[in-house]
């Protein structure tokens, strides 16, 4: 099967709110699926890498303003 890939949207946004965000998209993908955070600001980005790296997804720095973060397998 295929993975899938979803983006979300979490550019202007405060820390717990794109936090939240992300995290409920992600409980739409499986494990191999990608999730695409659009960012722009760096206190948000250390937030959810943060809380990818603690659940034990890989995080692969896309750009400046995005972060693809890889759902464990």
């Amino acid at each position: 099967m295929m993975s899938a890939s979803l983006e979300v949207d979490v550019r202007d946004m405060i820390c717990s709110q794109a936090l939240a965000v992300v995290a409920k998209a992600a409980l739409r993908l499986s494990s191999g699926d990608r999730l695409i955070a659009l960012i722009n600001t760096e206190d948000v980005r250390r937030d959810l890498e943060a809380w990818a790296s603690r659940l034990g997804h890989h995080v692969e720095p896309m750009e400046r303003n995005a972060i693809h973060i890889l759902l464990r397998a």
